[in-house]
């Protein structure tokens, strides 16, 4: 899997689209903000749902569970969310809303969908260019990567034994100040 994924990960003009590292909870994509989002905002980008498209046929091929993260940088944000937690949150959300409803993932392989605001930067917040490496969705792909019997993943779910909470899409998260 992780082959297919570095593969997917270049550009026609060899350019690197997002990147590919191997931690020791299993195979990490993270898709940088520029690709991902709008400053501030959690809606995919075209450039995003293509990517998600091809992740996809990938994660179809093998029965390893996945987790989704939202990451920010440290800087303030005003607008629809109140703060970097509930954006990071609401983007993770709508990638794993993408995977499951475009793409039939079975929500049963998601082992977490995690928002963790600013709180796991990989670069410094003092320049430009580390916080725009902090504005990103990790997928991670915890475990084997065995493929899935008869090449579809999702039959018998990767995770078992966990109480799973049926999540709602970002957009109906109401902004700050609207709130009961």
């Amino acid at each position: 899997m992780t082959k297919e994924l570095q593969s997917l990960s270049q550009g026609e003009n060899g350019e690197e689209k997002f990147q590919v590292k191997q931690t020791s909870e299993g195979t990490v994509i993270s898709l940088p903000e520029k690709l991902t989002f709008s400053s501030g905002q959690a809606d995919l980008k075209p450039a995003a749902r293509a990517v998600l498209d091809s992740l996809a046929e990938v994660f179809g091929k093998y029965n390893s569970a996945i987790r989704i993260e939202g990451h920010t940088d440290n800087m303030p944000i005003s607008g629809t969310y109140p703060n970097n937690m509930a954006l990071s949150a609401a983007r993770a959300i709508n990638a794993y809303n993408y995977l499951v409803e475009r793409h039939g993932l079975d929500p049963n392989r998601a082992s977490g969908i995690v928002g963790y605001g600013e709180g796991r930067p990989v670069a410094p917040n003092d320049t430009p260019e580390g916080r725009a490496r902090n504005r990103r969705i990790d997928i991670v792909i915890l475990g084997s990567e065995a493929p899935a019997a008869n090449g579809k993943a999702g039959e018998t779910g990767a995770v078992t034994g966990e109480t799973r909470i049926p999540v709602e899409p970002a957009a109906e998260i109401p902004p700050a100040g609207e709130r009961h």
